[in-house]
């Protein structure tokens, strides 16, 4: 009966560090996705702000007919 409880007791402790040690790489996993994700949609918001910012500094003009004029 002593041998039982022991095994069950080392078999209970190994299923606990496992499930810890998969805890912590899920864990991991999606703490590297939502930093992708946060990184994909600053670059996009300093892209926008970019052309936002080089189009009040002139940088980027609005493309014109043939006439000269604004073709906006």
């Amino acid at each position: 009966m002593k041998r039982t409880f022991f095994y069950f007791t080392i078999l209970f402790i190994g299923v606990a560090i496992a499930g810890y040690i998969a805890w912590l790489l899920v864990d991991a996993l999606v703490s590297v996705y939502k930093d992708r994700k946060l990184a994909k949609e600053l670059d996009e918001l300093e892209a926008w702000a970019g052309r936002k910012r080089d189009d009040a500094d002139g940088a980027n003009p609005p493309p014109t007919d043939h006439t000269g004029g604004a073709a906006r």
